[in-house]
Formats: structure tokens, sequence, C-alpha cells
């Protein structure tokens, strides 16, 4: 599966998820109306998902991709 979100959809709003079983970082993102659950609502979310074990390959995964963004300055 592949999943494409673009830079304008971005709202800086990220929050920790936690569950008993799995551990999950969301990704809060603007919503086009079409998608809105209801009219106040404006955000859509991708969350990854990781056990708690699987923790550190999650973050070694973020920061790789913090890393990449970086040479774009």
């Amino acid at each position: 599966m592949r999943t494409n979100i673009y830079s304008e959809e971005f709202t800086g709003d990220v929050e920790l998820v936690r569950e008993p079983i799995h551990d999950a970082v969301r990704f809060f993102l603007k919503s086009p109306p079409a998608l809105r659950r209801t009219p106040r609502d404006n955000r859509s979310a991708v969350t990854f998902w990781f056990t708690q074990r699987d923790a550190s390959k999650a973050a070694k995964a973020f920061r790789k991709a913090a890393e990449l963004c970086d040479l774009f300055k």
C-alpha cells in the first residue's frame, strides 16, 4: 500500500496514542470538505501503529525521514 501526503496537508499537530498492546504516532492533516465528518472537523490523520517492542524501529524510521527532509534546506 502507498499513501501520498502533500506538504500543504500538514498541520504540525502530532500526538502519541497509547493502547494496551500497540502504541501509535498520529499526524493530523488538513482535509477537503468531502472528507469531513462534521462541518467543523477539518482534519484527517495518518496513524503509524507499532508494538512497544518495535518502538525503537519506528523511532529510527522517523529520525531517518527527518534527516532526509533536512536535505531540502
